[in-house]
């Protein structure tokens, strides 16, 4: 995870991402442009500064990681990094307004689409928990393990008691994260977040979120937001997750096509 402790001077949209790439190495890393782009995961207005969270695999994202981690251990003063963009659309936010009831569906790393467009819409639907607008709202996160969600807590109080009202964590791997040995298992679809978090603060997720464990019944889910919502209403669902969850969730959506006001956003990812 990066993150910028200065206040940023780059405007963004939920939605948005950016290229980046190491400011300082050898010359063919100075040239390497990250080949994916990477989601900004926080809100400007909200947080103020920049943060990214990347699956670590190679190149320059390995490049990225060993940087991010002598950063965390006091090994490097700062980090330079050369970022280009925002690029992608800016109008999600706007969207989603217009739908009567909205369902995130995210997967792992997929969640640093979903969580600014979520924490977006409930302030725009309203400033305070537990508004009656807000329960039209439900957010499923699927990870490993719970602490991989540590990097979503706002600094807000008031904001984190309202991301917890619709947001729902199931997390399929049992037991806690070795912090010494950063064990991980399917890479593939996962992200290696514990590579990049200093040691004794990953586990500051627990207690945040609704946390279940296993993996959610998704078609069931997305059966009831159409059943529990008037036959004129429009409902928007959107999925950002690996390849298999994507998957899923359009095979579930099909028997809803042509019969109600619906608008399916998937995005999927994976090797």
């Amino acid at each position: 995870m990066a993150k910028s402790n200065r206040k940023s001077v780059m405007q963004w949209q939920p939605g948005q991402h950016v290229y980046v790439s190491l400011a300082q190495g050898p010359a063919y890393m100075r040239s390497l442009k990250s080949r994916s782009p990477f989601t900004i995961a926080s809100l400007p207005s909200e947080d103020g500064n920049l943060k990214l969270v990347a699956r670590v695999l190679d190149g320059n994202t390995a490049a990225l990681a060993k940087a991010a981690t002598e950063g965390a251990t006091g090994k490097a003063s700062s980090i330079p990094l050369i970022l280009e963009g925002p690029y992608g659309l800016t109008t999600y936010s706007d969207t989603l307004l217009r739908y009567n009831r909205v369902l995130f569906i995210a997967g792992g790393v997929g969640a640093t689409l979903m969580v600014p467009l979520y924490r977006r819409l409930l302030k725009d639907l309203s400033p305070s928990p537990g508004s009656r607008r807000r329960q039209n709202v439900a957010f499923v996160w699927v990870v490993r393990d719970e602490a991989e969600t540590s990097w979503a807590i706002p600094e807000d109080e008031l904001e984190i008691k309202g991301m917890q009202e619709r947001m729902t964590v199931y997390a399929t791997r049992t037991g806690s994260i070795d912090n010494d040995e950063h064990k991980t298992s399917d890479a593939g679809e996962g992200i290696e977040l514990e590579r990049l978090l200093p040691s004794g603060g990953i586990n500051d997720s627990v207690q945040k979120w609704q946390v279940r464990s296993g993996r959610p019944d998704l078609g069931e889910m997305m059966d009831g937001v159409f059943s529990q919502t008037r036959s004129d209403s429009k409902v928007a669902v959107l999925v950002c997750g690996p390849r298999s969850m994507a998957d899923e969730v359009r095979t579930r959506s099909e028997k809803w096509v042509g019969k109600r006001d619906f608008w399916l956003h998937v995005e999927a990812f994976g090797l």
